[in-house]
């Protein structure tokens, strides 16, 4: 069993956990939960000795050793997943596949194979997205098989499906006798959890029973305030007038539900029957992935769908991922706060991580598809985004609720910043298509909230963390953003591989192009 007990932490006057307890036990999966920053992560350093506390581990009193101690503690226990991964970056993923084997650890292929790790071996980690890196340090971290494997929102940058079986190993990891720790507030972990804790407003850190609770007490019979006497056949008289009185009103919702949802039903199959998403490959044999591998359409693609007969309207579409916003330069921890938004109103004042943006058209109507809706022509937001940040949709006033975020506008399609396999080995690559943006900080009014399970289009890729911006806000910063002329830049890296330095146009005269390893067109 793992113990830790009179945990406080606070930074300045800002209480984030006073006198916390936690205590689990190996062959359990066991979630910590918060809304973002409330304390999550700063609650998981404490198993590496980041704060005072007593730290027990199968008995032992671990906090009371040196630090020498300590650190071989960890080294021989434990393997820490952090929510920006860290890599060496001038070994590709491969090497630093082989540099672990040499130290005596094993390769897991059911999990190489099952989270596409093949595919990227040859890459270097700067050129990995987010959700790569996040598939790849779990491959190199449980080659060591550690006893206590500790993540923090490993599902985070992760696709739906690669989301789902990332949920269902580390559940079968820690049911093989391994402690499985892990900061989240993805509702789909948080639903296989065994242990279950939350830091609850930013001040304690607290154990949740998973029992259920009747709401339901007894009523004691009172005859002084509750005396009431019927005869057999008033008492038959009065049942029969309330069971009628009860078809009447059943009849009536049954008949109002079935005008609704047919009404429902109707958009929806309105919506879903009249997409059609147009895409174009990079190459013969790729697959559209939703994540900026193909190439945009052209004036010219745009004519040729026209011509189709049946085609009523051409829309072009644009939806990009926050945590793959690519902007040449952009150092990780800056990214990252591209992610937050600020979501206010009279009853709300919160910050959010967004996941993707998508764009809809304003003359479509989704008043039907939203829990609440208003009359500005704003931002949709979905009820997933707002369930993964603790949100209740009740709780929240849309007179004059507002969404203050970055919006991603499209510069450049730009090729060499990132490649992809081509063959079922995964020893050929080409370069892919890479849309590097401008990021515009907007503040637009909430126009609704989707029903859960519900989406803007048939053709939208990711429910589970979504804005829907106007397509016309996008066009107004697309104008003014958009690059207008073409450019290459060479990537010189530095010793052993980092730190890159970019040239445009042309290379200075100490360097010659064996000198590039990267070139970004």
């Amino acid at each position: 069993m793992i113990e830790i007990k009179n945990l406080n932490i606070s930074f300045g006057d800002k209480v984030i956990l006073n006198n916390a307890s936690f205590h689990t036990s190996p062959g359990v999966l066991t979630i910590i939960r918060g809304k973002s920053g409330s304390g999550k992560s700063t609650f998981l350093k404490a198993f590496q000795f980041a704060y005072e506390c007593e730290y027990i581990y199968e008995g032992q009193r671990i906090d009371e050793q040196d630090q020498d101690s300590r650190q071989q503690f960890i080294y021989d226990h434990m393997v820490n997943v952090p929510q920006i991964p860290l890599f060496i970056e001038g070994m590709t993923i491969e090497e630093h596949i082989k540099q672990l084997v040499k130290l005596g650890y094993q390769r897991n292929d059911t999990y190489e194979e099952k989270f596409g790790i093949a595919s990227l071996k040859k890459k270097y980690p700067r050129n990995l997205s987010g959700g790569e890196k996040t598939r790849v340090a779990i491959c190199l971290a449980i080659m060591s098989q550690p006893e206590i494997l500790i993540l923090d929102e490993p599902t985070a940058a992760l696709d739906a499906s690669y989301a789902i079986e990332m949920i269902k190993y580390l559940k079968e990891y820690a049911e093989e006798g391994h402690y499985v720790i892990v900061a989240t507030h993805d509702q789909r972990m948080i639903e296989e959890a065994d242990v279950l804790y939350k830091v609850d407003q930013t001040l304690i850190l607290e154990k949740e029973n998973q029992r259920e609770t009747s709401l339901i007490s007894q009523i004691p019979h009172n005859h002084k305030l509750f005396n009431l006497r019927f005869s057999h056949r008033t008492f038959r008289i009065v049942m029969n007038i309330l069971v009628a009185f009860t078809m009447i009103i059943c009849a009536y919702s049954y008949n109002v539900y079935g005008h609704y949802n047919a009404s429902y039903e109707q958009k929806i199959n309105t919506i879903a029957s009249r997409d059609l998403t147009v895409y174009k490959e990079k190459m013969s044999n790729d697959y559209y992935s939703y994540n900026g591998s193909e190439f945009p359409m052209t004036q010219s693609d745009y004519k040729k769908i026209k011509s189709v007969k049946n085609i009523e309207s051409v829309k072009w579409r644009y939806e990009k991922e926050y945590d793959d916003v690519m902007i040449l330069g952009l150092d990780t921890e800056t990214q990252l706060k591209y992610q937050e938004a600020k979501l206010t109103g009279k009853k709300c004042n919160q910050t959010i991580n967004l996941v993707s943006m998508q764009v809809y058209d304003n003359e479509d109507d989704y008043t039907n598809l939203t829990v609440k809706h208003n009359d500005n022509k704003g931002v949709y937001i979905s009820n997933q985004l707002l369930s993964n940040q603790d949100i209740s949709v009740d709780s929240i006033n849309m007179d004059d609720l507002k969404l203050k975020f970055y919006l991603p506008i499209p510069m450049y399609d730009a090729s060499g910043i990132t490649q992809t396999g081509i063959d079922l080995e995964g020893s050929d690559y080409v370069d892919v298509n890479t849309v590097l943006v401008d990021l515009v900080e907007v503040e637009l009014p909430v126009r609704g909230i989707l029903k859960e399970g519900t989406e803007i289009s048939s053709n939208s890729y990711n429910g589970t963390g979504s804005i829907y911006v106007p397509r016309s806000v996008v066009n107004q910063y697309r104008k003014t953003y958009h690059a207008t002329q073409s450019k290459v830049l060479y990537g010189v890296p530095g010793e052993e591989g980092m730190d890159y330095t970019y040239y445009e146009g042309s290379l200075p005269s100490t360097y010659t192009m064996s000198d590039v390893d990267q070139v970004v067109v």
